[in-house]
């Protein structure tokens, strides 16, 4: 089901025994504005749970190579500014790759798998603006992505 273009993004992603439902994934974000004593508040269980059920593939709870927005000299940013740096490391290594930086749009975001520069994306403050951000791109590109039984009238 759904448009060609569409079927890396929301296709099945295997690493060794786990598998993924689509290849969206949502990086450790906020964790510097954790307790005192560096671990998690009821604010990110809340945070990661609503973006568990609403669609994203893999929450990461793990060293995100990213700068997460926070280096003290100011990178050219723009849409896709860590694509080559993903390309760069999976060609090098083997390794799977998730990239990110950025990224909002469907249709650029499959060309970046199809095109296999990157295994899987993460959608890190586009998730923070929109949790169900997932749920919206498949329907907007009618690709096949289950929905939490709650949501199935919102389609």
């Amino acid at each position: 089901g759904g448009p060609k273009f569409m079927q890396k993004l929301f296709a099945e992603f295997r690493i060794k025994d786990l598998t993924l439902k689509n290849r969206i994934a949502m990086p450790p974000m906020c964790m510097y504005c954790a307790s005192d004593d560096g671990m998690a508040t009821r604010w990110h269980l809340v945070h990661y749970a609503t973006r568990a059920v609403s669609g994203t593939g893999l929450i990461i709870d793990s060293v995100n190579v990213s700068t997460g927005g926070l280096v003290p000299v100011k990178p050219r940013v723009f849409n896709g500014y860590q694509i080559p740096h993903a390309e760069t490391i999976r060609e090098m290594t083997g390794l799977p790759v998730t990239a990110g930086g950025l990224l909002t749009d469907p249709k650029e975001i499959d060309d970046i798998l199809n095109q296999n520069k990157a295994d899987l994306v993460f959608l890190g403050r586009e998730l923070l603006r929109n949790p169900y951000w997932a749920l919206q791109a498949a329907k907007e590109l009618e690709a096949d992505q289950e929905w939490p039984k709650q949501y199935e009238r919102a389609k």
